[in-house]
């Protein structure tokens, strides 16, 4: 299982106060020590990656490309 580190990419962030007060409310940490607890509980393992160019990169290759992302949800490797 992968799950996006989050925890860093959050606190930067800066789209209004109220908004922030929301979006800074939810425990990340606490939901992937909870799902890696529960996962590894029945022998999947449980890795993090980093959230930046997950949409630019092939997941096959590892190529960071951004004209292969064609629209959002379509990656096509050129490779």
């Amino acid at each position: 299982m992968v799950i996006g580190n989050l925890t860093k990419n959050l606190t930067k962030i800066d789209i209004g106060d109220r908004v922030n007060q929301q979006l800074h409310r939810i425990p990340f940490r606490k939901l992937i020590h909870r799902v890696t607890y529960k996962a590894e509980e029945e022998g999947i393992s449980v890795e993090l990656v980093d959230e930046h160019y997950t949409s630019q990169k092939c997941s096959v290759c590892g190529v960071i490309k951004k004209s292969n992302r064609k629209y959002r949800g379509l990656y096509v490797c050129s490779v």
